[in-house]
């Protein structure tokens, strides 16, 4: 018994080096996601159907689902990097007459990033501005070659019913830097820390609507003393968007999702023209989002430490922008724009952690969350197991 006692705590101790999570159960606990993963183009696509699995409850017959039944996340490195969510609700209504009507709304949006580029600021206003300042250098990432995904499956509750499932890419860019690429995907609401990044006051939670993901630019170099780098970003969306306001709510609460808006997290809604879908307005859908942490994150070799250093985001802005791939051509009636996320100072790496994918109004953030995070929850089990 010692011996097993012995290898379960070996394998907490290990598992410290990795991210932890925390299983936060969902409002409707009948009602569970059901993953499917799998790899395209030679492992550089990572595409994950998602599923409501409700039991007890028919998603039929409802005039509000509050949620999308059946959802797609694609995580692609094949010629550009792109994130994508992709959703649909089927609904089943019931008319005068015991007639039904079968209405089922589509929306999606995408995230990318199609260049790297060093630049040198000229009129004195920080971030990259496209005829304002110098470019030096521009890193188009369809010329270059990433690794393969590898799927990576961390269960987070006693049953392993629960998990996230991440995917990982990295890519050399000649005379720049490495570029990392790291994408999530979870069946519930889960408590997310990792040590790549600055700790805050609040708790950030992943939803299983949204695909977060981690941009890390590492062993960065640069040309002059006085240039700096900037990501060239897209994101893609059908119908209007709009910039989400901070509500009293979130600037107090102790957690944070990632369609929360807040000083730290900038939220860009799109409604998806679903009022102009078949009856969507009666549905009571949710908006998707883009949203971004306002700051990145430095890892400082002299202290071991994480610091927190300034982002500079631009606004959306019309470009006809090429060569992006199917980031685009799935989602009907999208538009393409284009962003650019600068680090006004010269960083020899750092973090960043956009996500994309729609509100989540199924599921609590902290009311019914499990206390015992990932690591912890294998020393209870070694406990158990001492008792035996």
């Amino acid at each position: 018994m010692k011996y097993i006692l012995s290898l379960v705590v070996l394998i907490a101790v290990l598992s410290l080096a990795l991210a932890d999570f925390g299983y936060i159960k969902p409002k409707i606990p009948e009602c569970k996601r059901k993953l499917e993963v799998k790899t395209e183009n030679n492992k550089h696509t990572l595409k994950v159907k998602s599923e409501m699995q409700c039991e007890n409850i028919s998603i039929l017959n409802r005039t509000k689902t509050e949620t999308y039944d059946k959802s797609e996340f694609t995580a692609n490195v094949d010629k550009v990097p792109y994130f994508k969510f992709k959703s649909s609700s089927g609904v089943e209504i019931k008319t005068a007459g015991d007639k039904k009507v079968d209405v089922d709304i589509k929306v999606g949006a995408a995230f990318g990033i199609d260049r790297v580029i060093e630049y040198e600021e000229k009129n004195g206003v920080d971030g990259y501005q496209a005829g304002n300042d110098t470019l030096v250098n521009t890193w188009k990432l369809r010329d270059l070659s990433f690794t393969q995904f590898i799927i990576n499956k961390t269960d987070v509750s006693a049953d392993g019913a629960s998990a996230v499932y991440s995917v990982e890419s990295s890519v050399v860019i000649p005379k720049c830097c490495t570029l990392r690429i790291t994408a999530y995907v979870t069946t519930d609401n889960v408590e997310y820390s990792s040590k790549k990044l600055v700790t805050r006051a609040v708790k950030q939670i992943l939803t299983p609507t949204s695909m977060k993901t981690e941009i890390a630019l590492e062993g960065i170099t640069y040309s002059k003393t006085t240039t700096r780098v900037a990501l060239g970003s897209f994101v893609v969306f059908r119908g209007k968007s709009s910039i989400k306001g901070i509500k009293t709510r979130n600037i107090l609460a102790d957690t944070e999702k990632p369609e929360d808006a807040s000083n730290d997290q900038k939220v860009v809604n799109f409604d998806s023209d679903i009022v102009d879908q078949a009856l969507g307005q009666l549905l009571g859908l949710p908006k998707q989002f883009f949203s971004f942490q306002t700051f990145t994150n430095y890892y400082n070799k002299n202290t071991n430490g994480i610091l927190r250093k300034t982002l500079v985001a631009s606004d959306m802005m019309d470009e006809d922008i090429q060569d992006i791939g199917d980031a685009k051509s799935d989602i009907e009636k999208a538009v393409a724009k284009r962003m650019w996320f600068s680090v006004p100072e010269q960083l020899d790496n750092f973090n960043w952690d956009p996500t994309v994918g729609s509100e989540d109004t199924t599921t609590t953030s902290s009311a019914s969350k499990i206390t015992i995070m990932f690591v912890p929850l294998i020393l209870v089990i070694a406990s158990l197991l001492f008792l035996l």
